[in-house]
């Protein structure tokens, strides 16, 4: 049986211990030697809608911006995060994505609005907070954010062999989640055995909706027009061999 799993963001603890086994009749006992694993995630993720103001038409990367950054634990204290953002020309009083068809159809974005392109961002290292009631968490740190002019780039293909894309900023980026509403749960198990060896694997989660609060660079949050949620996990992973 073949089984991917990720777990992203973790704190790994390794622990050995030996499981007998016993049978009605002592000579027939079994001793076999389990290795479990058990990490610890925390995780998060933001949406957001950014409205320039400006005339359509004024600025080639348009003036309407969607965007979405998830980031996840990557040593204690820390995280890595990854981002997109979208960005549209708008009519003033339109949004897009708000009508019908395919909004990164370059002759309509949604009820009159024009899709420029995309680009997209990320961060390593960044300081990470977050409590476990999940009332509060932070992200402080720099993002590099690649593309732009509507998503052009240097090359044609940014991700063909020895292209790189093009840096358009290093924006400060200073987030705050703050919980509302109840918590959700998640959980499930697995377990299977090859050539004798028998796997399990777990996990729970617990997750909270949230409002953001911060900027990236010079970009603040608008509460109508953002949304947020994190999580922290606990996954354990264990392998019996005879």
């Amino acid at each position: 049986m073949n089984r991917t799993s990720t777990r992203l963001g973790s704190t790994a603890i390794v622990s050995t211990v030996t499981t007998a086994m016993l049978l009605l009749a002592p000579a027939a006992a079994f001793a076999g030697t389990t290795t479990t694993t058990t990490s610890y995630g925390k995780s998060l993720n933001a949406n957001w809608t950014q409205i320039d103001g400006t005339e359509v038409g004024t600025s080639e990367l348009g003036n309407v911006h969607m965007g979405y950054l998830y980031g996840y634990q990557s040593t204690k204290g820390k995280a890595d995060v990854y981002g997109s953002i979208d960005d549209f020309d708008c009519p003033e009083g339109v949004m897009p994505y708000s009508g019908h068809g395919d909004p990164h159809d370059p002759d309509g974005g949604g009820e009159g609005c024009t899709y420029l392109g995309n680009r997209w961002m990320e961060g390593t290292g960044l300081a990470l907070t977050m409590n476990g009631k999940l009332e509060t968490a932070n992200i402080k740190g720099q993002l590099t954010v690649y593309g732009g002019g509507g998503g052009h780039f240097a090359e044609d293909d940014p991700h063909g062999p020895g292209e790189e894309p093009v840096v358009v900023g290093r924006p400060a980026a200073d987030i705050t989640w703050t919980g509302v509403g109840s918590f959700g749960y998640s959980k499930g198990s697995w377990s299977y055995r090859k050539d004798g060896v028998v796997y399990k694997d777990s996990y729970k989660s617990r997750s909270r909706d949230a409002t953001l609060s911060g900027s990236i660079g010079p970009m603040g949050f608008d509460p109508a027009l953002s949304s947020g949620s994190f999580e922290t996990s606990t996954s354990t992973y264990s392998q019996t061999t005879p």
